[in-house]
């Protein structure tokens, strides 16, 4: 699977046999997100969402046993920006923030503070640099670094609107996944529980990625079919399977790309769509395509009231630049 990958190799057979293979894809991404907090803009962060006790932070505190401390802070699942600061000072460079369960996170704030976090975490991510202000106090927080961030299905599609209104998702990959009862009970998540990574990966070396080039339209084209089954702007997703292929090929201790890095980048299509809208990008292709709303209700086997739908969607994909 992954020939020229060998950490990836043991690290993915690691996650496959406790958790199964829909997991095993997600720890591997967050073990990417970590080596991305190394290297210059853009960076991988995560965005998780699935269904309460899926393994969303069992799965993180496997990725914490693999790389030593100084690359990551466990935040929890209740902090703010100012705790961050009071914490760890100005800079935390070189790090990845582990948020544990956005649930708790946003549902124990305040309306001023939660927009604060998330702006905050905007800022940071983008800019590597956050500076408050008000009459009383000064301070900034600065530093390359990633965030992965868990959060529950339900809680997300909650939450939702609000944090697309905010473009804190651009700067992240969103991944969705839900393991079907048969699933969960094949999983060795429980028996094994005692059961480490033997793999540790104890420093992070950046390298110049020199081929990168060479792929550029394969990326590109990576990019349009990203933006298409997850709603997101075309220029988000292509810094996102940059920092996927540049973190993966650094992860194997390689300055080049390659067929590895692009089948991790096909592997992650099949968590970039909302289950709640999966008719959403078949959608956004037909009108790539021209066809009308009506076009689309008969294609999708919907009434004609299903184009009062298709319409927000449009609407939606033309604010991200998805459709002209």
């Amino acid at each position: 699977m992954f020939e020229d990958s060998p950490i990836s190799e043991k690290i993915f057979r690691f996650f496959n046999f406790k958790y199964g293979q829909v997991v095993a894809p997600i720890g591997l991404l967050k073990c990417c997100a970590v080596v991305s907090n190394q290297l210059e803009y853009p960076r991988l962060n995560l965005w998780v969402v699935a269904p309460t006790r899926q393994y969303k932070t069992r799965t993180s505190k496997e990725v914490q046993i693999i790389f030593p401390k100084k690359y990551w802070i466990d935040v929890g699942s209740d902090f703010t920006i100012h705790g961050l600061y009071e914490e760890y000072g100005e800079n935390i460079d070189g790090k990845t923030l582990m948020v544990n369960d956005a649930t708790v996170l946003f549902s124990s704030k305040s309306a001023r503070t939660k927009e604060r976090l998330v702006g905050a975490l905007a800022e940071l991510l983008s800019d590597e640099v956050f500076k408050y202000k008000d009459f009383r106090h000064q301070w900034t927080i600065r530093g390359k670094c990633t965030a992965i961030i868990n959060q529950t299905t339900e809680s997300f599609n909650y939450y939702k609107n609000k944090l697309e209104y905010s473009t804190v998702l651009e700067r992240f990959l969103v991944l969705h996944y839900k393991l079907t009862l048969e699933e969960q009970r094949e999983s060795r998540a429980f028996i094994l529980r005692k059961y480490k990574p033997e793999i540790k990966v104890e420093e992070i070396k950046p390298r110049t990625i020199k081929n990168l080039k060479k792929y550029d339209n394969v990326i590109k084209e990576y990019a349009m079919d990203y933006s298409a089954l997850s709603l997101r702007a075309y220029n988000s997703c292509k810094d996102m399977i940059v920092a996927m292929v540049k973190s993966h090929a650094i992860l194997n201790e390689r300055n080049y790309i390659t067929l590895d890095d692009l089948y991790l980048v096909r592997m992650v299509r099949d968590y970039l769509k909302d289950p709640f809208a999966p008719n959403d990008p078949i959608i956004i292709e037909c009108l790539r395509q021209g066809r009308t709303y009506r076009d689309i209700c008969l294609l999708l086997n919907k009434k004609l009231s299903y184009k009062a739908y298709v319409s927000k969607v449009a609407r939606k994909a033309k604010e991200r630049g998805l459709i002209d």
